[in-house]
């Protein structure tokens, strides 16, 4: 039954009205697609005929998809691309290509951008340090077990024990001053 659902020819919604008595008709005005019932979701996400936003701003209201690339090169209301950086600069869409050529905020965009490299870089020395970690603690666990299975002497474990711990602080000195510099 689902199949014989999905096999049934519609329109697309954008080229429907609501009737007076409540249902879509086909109006022949917008998308004349005429689609499986199983595709239409597909088909109305990338529909030109959909209604969109501009994405600029709510100012400009709603638009068809097909007319959002003309109506992006006109708009008033294009923000610098820097704006995440502090810049509120808006135009059309070249007076801004003007203006970010010259925009203050490229240079906070750049140490922002060498900022979240390095911090990326650390996060990830961080969680290569941090597998080290489990895996010398992996290695103490059965290095212990396998001398209390031997029957040695509860000094040497502790010895064993201590070394190990030595050395995870000194990874957890090294990871700690990383993170400081």
């Amino acid at each position: 039954m689902r199949d014989q659902i999905g096999a049934l020819m519609v329109y697309c919604k954008f080229g429907c009205a609501m009737s007076a008595g409540g249902g879509k008709v086909y109006t022949g005005q917008g998308c004349t697609d005429k689609l499986r019932f199983s595709e239409r979701k597909s088909h109305e996400a990338q529909c030109p005929w959909s209604i969109v936003p501009c994405p600029n701003s709510k100012e400009c209201g709603s638009l068809l998809a097909r007319d959002l690339t003309e109506h992006l090169i006109s708009c008033v209301h294009a923000k610098c691309e820097n704006s995440l950086y502090g810049c509120d600069f808006v135009g059309t869409a070249a007076a801004v290509d003007d203006h970010e050529e010259e925009c203050k905020f490229l240079v906070v965009r750049g140490i922002i951008g060498t900022f979240q490299h390095t911090m990326e870089s650390m996060d990830n020395k961080v969680r290569d340090q941090g597998r080290q970690i489990l895996e010398l603690r992996e290695e103490l666990r059965s290095l212990r077990q396998e001398m209390l299975t031997r029957d040695h002497a509860p000094r040497e474990v502790d010895a064993l024990h201590s070394k190990v711990l030595s050395e995870h602080q000194l990874a957890i000195n090294m990871i700690r001053k990383e993170m400081g510099s």
